[in-house]
């Protein structure tokens, strides 16, 4: 009976809500709770306490931060207006570069067209006669016009000087020292314009009539006039000699020195051609033997084969020779020859095949008038020669 009473009495001491102090008897014990009490102190430890503190208080964290805020902003305002004045300087600056540019390019057009076109007041005259008979023009010059066959525009050089006692280009330069190429008035009254100097070669051509193609053309003085081959690639200007025998030719068996010899025969003659190389500033012809054991130039001291010169004068050196010295070939100048004691590939006086080659470059002993071969008797001795065209370009 007495659990009992305790359990029921303990039941109605919890109802009351108001009371402080609640005590439940429980058997032989009592557990009593204090309301709003303080939790029982934490026994002590032997162990030391660690204090865990901070060294700035927040309120200095906070002005610190603040401060970089600051100037984090005063560094991005600083920043964005550098970057908008750079950006307004190099925009006017860019605009007054090209501004001066364009300035620039107009005066010197502006020049240009009134150096050359002030006094020409009809950009479609075709020569310096309409220039003159339709237009009044006097004054020595360099003027537009267009070309009388295609109607390309181009300049040209108008000299309105008469020159009464001059009937030649030859004349005029060598009397009046002209050299600039263009159009003169030769001959008086009687006469008309000439261009100048004789067109030689297809450099001129190309000053004179501006061709753009390749293709055979016409070149020389008034009256004595003759075709070449130009060869025109960018702004080069050759002038090609054609022969009968540029393809590759077997020499005839025969053993002596310069026993096999051949002419070429050129398209033009040799006064003209003198005439193509005098008034160019370089020329070239292209020249090779092929052996299998015919000596050419020097072999032990003997000379079997040469070339000539226009004037007939015997040559013993070989294309690609720059030195010029008698007895060598490219690949003795070079240091490459089959056998490297050897002066010419050909002078192995062997079995195998070889060859010499290269370009001859002296204009005062083109065009090559002859070529002559031997060392080629026995039956295991053959060889094959080349004359290439003449070739010349630039003006001299």
């Amino acid at each position: 009976m007495s659990y009992s009473w305790h359990h029921y009495h303990a039941n109605e001491e919890c109802r009351r809500q108001s009371a402080d102090i609640v005590t439940l008897p429980m058997d032989d014990y009592e557990i009593t709770y204090q309301r709003d009490s303080a939790p029982p102190e934490r026994p002590r430890s032997n162990s030391k306490e660690v204090s865990r503190t901070t060294s700035t208080p927040n309120g200095a964290i906070s002005k610190v931060n603040g401060k970089l805020r600051i100037i984090f902003s005063l560094l991005v305002v600083f920043f964005v207006v550098t970057l908008a004045v750079f950006g307004v300087q190099f925009h006017w600056t860019s605009r007054l570069n090209i501004q001066d540019i364009e300035l620039r390019e107009l005066l010197v057009d502006e020049t240009r067209t009134l150096k050359r076109n002030l006094i020409n007041s009809a950009a479609g005259s075709r020569s310096c006669s309409e220039l003159r008979d339709s237009h009044g023009v006097s004054a020595t010059g360099h003027y537009w016009t267009r070309d009388p066959f295609s109607g390309a525009g181009r300049y040209i050089y108008c000299n309105f000087q008469v020159y009464s006692d001059i009937f030649t280009c030859a004349e005029l330069s060598s009397r009046y020292n002209e050299s600039e190429y263009g159009y003169y008035l030769l001959g008086g009254a009687t006469g008309g314009f000439r261009y100048c100097p004789d067109i030689h070669t297809c450099h001129h051509l190309v000053l004179r009539d501006g061709i753009t193609e390749s293709g055979i053309y016409p070149i020389g003085s008034p009256g004595d006039q003759y075709d070449v081959y130009c060869n025109l690639f960018g702004d080069s200007a050759v002038t090609e000699i054609w022969h009968d025998s540029m393809d590759e030719r077997k020499a005839t068996d025969c053993e002596a020195p310069d026993c096999y010899s051949h002419v070429p025969q050129y398209s033009i003659s040799t006064d003209k051609i003198l005439k193509i190389i005098n008034g160019s500033k370089q020329c070239r012809q292209y020249i090779k033997f092929r052996c299998i054991g015919a000596m050419l130039l020097n072999h032990a001291g003997t000379r079997f084969g040469s070339w000539s010169s226009r004037n007939g004068e015997l040559m013993t050196y070989w294309g690609g020779v720059p030195s010029r010295r008698p007895g060598l070939c490219a690949c003795g100048e070079r240091g490459s020859c089959f056998y490297k004691n050897q002066s010419c590939n050909c002078d192995n006086n062997s079995l195998n095949m070889t060859q010499d080659e290269g370009y001859l470059t002296d204009k005062s002993k083109l065009p090559v008038s002859k070529m002559a071969f031997g060392d080629m008797g026995d039956s295991t001795e053959s060889g094959w020669h080349t004359l290439g065209k003449l070739e010349c370009s630039g003006a001299a």
